[in-house]
């Protein structure tokens, strides 16, 4: 499989990193949607809704660390957490990731949606 996080968790290639330990990284978006957006993803390769009961732990740490980031990176107006399945949510990589955006005011959820 030639998964491109699989090969940025490999230092394969390279990230500007936010946060790392043994089981996430948190890397810089290079294609940013907002004046912070940072991907969260774990350094298994997993995928939703594939996943294996052994791995619902993961899913809590990644939830768990995008606050110590938003802190970090004092985005105290607030911050959005996005995790894209499918097809239709535009998704580019399979590798679970979360998009930790914020540092303005991100608007709708949706573009037609009203706030």
């Amino acid at each position: 499989m030639d998964c491109l996080f699989c090969r940025i968790v490999g230092s394969e290639l390279p990230s500007n990193k936010y946060y790392e330990d043994g089981n996430l990284l948190a890397i810089e978006n290079i294609n940013p949607e907002a004046p912070f957006h940072a991907l969260i993803m774990p350094k298994k390769h997993l995928e939703l809704p594939k996943i294996e009961k052994e791995d619902l732990k993961i899913l809590g740490e990644l939830l768990s660390i995008a606050p110590i980031i938003a802190e970090k990176e004092n985005l105290t107006g607030g911050y959005r957490l996005i995790i894209n399945i499918g097809e239709d949510s535009n998704r580019d990589f399979d590798h679970l990731h979360i998009h930790l955006v914020g540092g303005k005011n991100l608007g709708a959820i949706l573009p037609d949606s009203p706030k």
